[in-house]
């Protein structure tokens, strides 16, 4: 994550010659704007409204610090950026801002190292007279070099912020596009002095991380009780039926009286230790699992995981679960577990 955090910084500033600076995948807003919003559903507002009207001056100074913002306007390099200013001819509207609470005090430090590296570029272009893109442009590879040994240095011996964050908060933003509903993801972040910043980015970046293992969790979980059925069925131990297992076992359903879940569990537990640490349930149907939901706090409030992948179940027929896929699937863990419930009851 920090090396990340630091590329991105030096990145933002180096991508005209340094062919890095791809940030077309970042949210913002405009710079007297954000430091004048009441709080960051205004600067979220404020972003939306930037989009919609195509505004890439107010969206820049959403995504870094003002001194960032004024050294990338001055020097010309807002074009090169490449901000993603949407679909002008779709509208979008913010129907609902979810905030899912603020973010501990170490990874405050760590927005505040990242923005600190983006000023104290801005402060080594200064050093080195680099006033225009051209300047930057034409840059020889031994000043490059040198630039970033400075960089790197600061990086390595950091003790000081630059940048003063008080906050910063994991959003949700339900939004409409043309009336089709949709969502992103933001941090947004106070910074004394300025206000408000967004960044989305990052925050997709760390949702599909933290997606991506939850997902892997619940394959690992559904194959992890297909080898133990197994192993239970080539020991004649009967394991028909349609019932659902679950991590806490007052909520198991449907629990044949001749299967052994305790067994079943231990047998599981030895392909997946890391099962015990996690909230799961297991559809288990003709001898198999049909499918497998899983959640746990350390991957986010609220994310939720599924085997198959991004997956809720519509029906079931004959003992087979049918699907539909939705990789912005927004249905809660309990509301998973009262489905495949209902289909069973």
């Amino acid at each position: 994550m920090k090396k990340i955090l630091s590329f991105m910084s030096a990145a933002a500033l180096f991508v005209t010659f340094a062919g890095c600076g791809d940030t077309s995948d970042s949210s913002s807003s405009e710079e007297s704007t954000g430091s004048g919003s009441s709080g960051y559903e205004d600067a979220v507002y404020d972003y939306f409204d930037a989009v919609n009207s195509g505004d890439s001056e107010k969206l820049l100074s959403y995504m870094y610090p003002e001194k960032v913002c004024d050294y990338l306007k001055n020097v010309g390099m807002l074009d090169a950026l490449d901000i993603d200013q949407g679909d002008s001819s779709k509208k979008m509207e913010v129907t609902e801002i979810v905030n899912a609470g603020e973010s501990p005090e170490e990874e405050i430090a760590e927005w505040e190292k990242q923005m600190s590296g983006m000023v104290y570029m801005v402060d080594l272009m200064d050093e080195y007279g680099l006033e225009t893109a051209d300047d930057v442009e034409n840059l020889s590879a031994d000043k490059q070099q040198e630039i970033m040994e400075k960089f790197n240095d600061y990086e390595e011996n950091y003790s000081e912020s630059l940048v003063d964050i008080t906050t910063v908060y994991d959003l949700t933003v339900k939004y409409t596009e043309d009336g089709e509903p949709d969502e992103d993801y933001f941090y947004a972040y106070y910074v004394e002095g300025e206000g408000w910043k967004l960044d989305n980015s990052m925050r997709r970046y760390i949702k599909k991380s933290k997606q991506t293992s939850v997902n892997a969790s619940a394959s690992s979980i559904g194959k992890a009780y297909n080898s133990a059925l197994t192993e239970m069925d080539e020991s004649d131990v009967d394991i028909s039926g349609t019932y659902i297992i679950c991590s806490d076992s007052s909520k198991n359903v449907n629990i044949p009286g001749s299967l052994d879940v305790d067994g079943l569990n231990t047998y599981a537990e030895m392909y997946f230790s890391d099962m015990k640490e996690l909230n799961w349930f297991v559809f288990i149907s003709n001898g198999t699992v049909q499918y497998t939901v899983v959640t746990e706090e350390s991957y986010g409030p609220g994310t939720v995981g599924t085997w198959p992948a991004y997956s809720q179940p519509t029906e079931m027929s004959g003992g087979d679960l049918s699907f539909e896929s939705d990789d912005k699937m927004s249905v809660s863990y309990d509301e998973l577990y009262q489905m495949c419930s209902d289909m069973i009851k």
